[in-house]
């Protein structure tokens, strides 16, 4: 019975994490319809005087509409997004999602004979993509993901008979899905009205509460989930299903956040955010003054060795909102703190719901959402926050310190050194991707690799086989969460990447056998020597800390510069010779030689083209000249699947401490010099 519970378990937590990737879409979204808002706002135009023209107001108008075009569609675009996040991002299981779910609607509103003029008289009826249907709402669209990803994950590698060939494989999912889709079509009618009715009344239940009380219990609960990675389950309820508003246009509008930014739309007073309130108190406030308290509780001899992580942490919940970095920092080391910080943290919800604030968020709370959708927009009771987040800020320093103090909690800093060596007996060489690998029992033990915000989620086959001790003492991470067979390692910002580099490696051990090279120790190289490095493209030089990337903008890589190239091709911009190339073409690593070690990433996120536009005309072990050409890039097709051509030169061991990268230049062309000082 246990066997099958954290199954069960398992299977919420990776469908939790599969909902990371449609609403990362949610934050542009959001952005789009607050400008639009805000500078359609008649009183905003009126400060602005050349923004009292008809351009202007169609061209916000048109901002406005794109925002309002994603939110309205947004349980197609989970029914694809889930799909992708549950098959290690395969395009074909999206198809088959969006392909089952019209099936799906159409069998329903055909069966059901549900027609526009029902639309137009029961909320309990939608139009969608002009197809009348019953009103399944976001979950819908997850659970149409979930089944293709299913169908997906069991026939995408089947065989058929020579004549039917041409099917087999990944092109027979769109096929099945589309069947499947349409039995599930049948069962919703018989079982999607009674559940539509039972989600309704929990949800204005729920709503109906006093304020105070359903904020803190959802900000507490919430709070508490964050050990098993179960929190991306519990907030979509409340955020996508709790609440009913109808709109301008007549439609039905259910979920805090959704309503919250239909009613920021249509222009009327907010009544939305009981479930987002609090979040603002934690991540701008609460947790830099935990970070404060870790900080000023440290040995003092510990001190300058924790502040880049705690500093890293505390920006990462201020600026992005996201938690879990700081948070895996206590939680296993002080639950019962833990517990107290979750009730902490349930009050600031009932707080802010009381006095009525009403922010709203895209994305998670932090100082963007509050910038964008609150302070500019004007709507909502945004003052309220500053009062009431400084009084919890205090309330949790304090808290924090008396505990850590009192009870000795081994909070970062102090800890002492032999208290820090890991129990593996395992050997680890310098790569950190090759090393999550072993940590994890090996490519055989390895099931699924999926990621959220913060933490790298992998099935494995065996959770003993996992030397957890590694990660936090060897491979930045910081904490790891067992629960049965998936395995959570906590990496902050860089989760998402580090999964992709995981896959990336996992696939090229699959085509050809890798020879591990023999460890070597990284040795600080020359840095005069890379005053004399020229651009590796023609284009505009970039400082790092301005690259829209939050790992490659906080230098955790190293530091280092960036140029948005105007052309295909990719120049040397050392000599030396390369020591390593990314399996999907678009990171090569290279030493000078000086010994610098020189990183190349070309364009931003372009790991997930998995290779596709870009052809090297170097290989691993070759040794290079500057302005050497090492690759030719087919700009359309990158540019066309819409990542960025931006090009980061890192210098991965030039000591940060000591050297600070500075541009002396704009534009520059392919193979010019005198580009910084150090």
């Amino acid at each position: 019975m246990k066997n099958y519970f954290m199954k069960f378990v398992n299977k919420l937590t990776n469908i939790g994490g599969s909902l990371q990737t449609p609403i990362a879409i949610l934050p542009a979204a959001g952005l789009l319809l607050a400008l639009g808002t805000i500078f359609t706002n008649p009183a905003f135009v009126e400060m602005i005087p050349f923004a009292q023209n008809q351009t202007f107001a169609n061209i916000f108008g048109v901002l406005l509409s794109t925002g309002n075009i994603i939110f309205a569609n947004l349980p197609l675009i989970f029914a694809a997004g889930v799909a992708i996040g549950l098959t290690n991002n395969d395009g074909v299981a999206a198809l088959s999602a969006i392909v089952g779910y019209l099936i799906m609607n159409v069998t329903i509103g055909g069966t059901m004979g549900i027609t526009a003029e029902m639309v137009a008289e029961s909320n309990m009826y939608v139009e969608i993509l002009g197809i009348p249907t019953i009103q399944t709402g976001v979950l819908g669209g997850i659970i149409i993901g979930v089944l293709a990803s299913a169908v997906f994950n069991k026939f995408h590698d089947v065989e058929l008979p020579q004549a039917l060939s041409f099917f087999a494989g990944k092109r027979c999912v769109p096929i099945i899905t589309a069947f499947a889709s349409l039995f599930l079509g049948f069962l919703m009618i018989l079982i999607w009205p009674p559940i539509q009715v039972g989600i309704n009344n929990l949800s204005n239940f729920i709503v109906n509460l006093n304020p105070g009380f359903s904020g803190f219990m959802f900000g507490f609960i919430e709070r508490l989930t964050i050990p098993f990675g179960m929190n991306h389950v519990w907030w979509p309820t409340f955020w996508l299903q709790a609440g009913e508003y109808v709109n301008k246009a007549g439609q039905l509008v259910v979920g805090d956040q959704l309503i919250f930014f239909s009613q920021l739309s249509d222009g009327v007073p907010i009544t939305a955010g009981n479930f987002m309130n609090g979040l603002f108190v934690l991540k701008i406030f609460s947790m830099p003054a935990v970070a404060l308290a870790m900080y000023h509780t440290a040995n003092k001899e510990q001190r300058g060795k924790v502040y880049g992580i705690l500093v890293s942490a505390a920006i990462t919940s201020l600026v992005a909102g996201v938690t879990e970095p700081l948070e895996f920092l206590f939680i296993f080391t002080a639950p019962a703190l833990f517990l107290v910080y979750a009730v902490v943290t349930g009050l600031g919800f009932a707080v802010m719901n009381l006095l009525g604030a009403h922010l709203g968020l895209s994305f998670s709370g932090g100082l963007l959402d509050f910038l964008f959708f609150n302070l500019l927009t004007s709507r909502t009771h945004w003052w309220l926050l500053i009062p009431v987040g400084l009084a919890f800020a205090a309330i949790n320093y304090f808290l924090f310190r008396f505990a850590i103090l009192k009870f000795d909690l081994k909070t970062p800093g102090r800890t002492k050194e032999s208290e820090k060596k890991t129990l593996s007996s395992r050997v680890y060489d310098g790569n950190q991707i090759t090393n999550i690998i072993q940590a994890l029992g090996g490519k055989a033990n390895i099931k699924n690799v999926n990621a959220c915000y913060s933490r790298l989620r992998v099935d494995v086959e065996n959770a003993e086989m996992v030397d957890k001790d590694i990660f936090a003492a060897e491979l930045e991470a910081s904490g790891v969460s067992v629960l049965g067979k998936n395995i959570q390692i906590i990496y902050g910002n860089k989760a998402v990447g580090i999964k992709e580099a995981v896959l990336a490696k996992l696939r090229g051990e699959e085509a050809a056998a890798v020879v591990e090279a023999a460890p070597v120790q990284a040795k600080a190289g020359d840095p005069e020597k890379l005053l004399t490095i020229v651009s590796p493209a023609t284009g505009r030089l970039v400082p790092l800390g301005e690259v829209p990337d939050e790992v490659f903008a906080s230098k955790a890589m190293g530091d280092g510069f960036a140029v948005d190239p105007q052309d295909s091709i990719i120049y040397a911009p050392v000599s030396g010779k390369v020591t390593g190339i990314f399996p999907t073409k678009h990171a090569i690593s290279l030493l000078d030689n000086a010994g610098n070690e020189v990183l190349l990433h070309i364009g931003l996120d372009t790991v997930n083209l998995e290779g596709e536009g870009f052809r090297l005309q170097v290989a691993e072990g070759d040794v290079v000249h500057q302005n050497e050409v090492l690759a030719e890039l087919d700009t359309e097709t990158i540019k066309a699947k819409g990542y960025s051509l931006m090009t980061l030169v890192i210098f991965t061991n030039l000591d940060k401490e000591r050297y600070q990268v500075q541009l002396k230049k704009d534009l520059v062309k392919a193979g010019e010099g005198n580009l910084l000082k150090l």
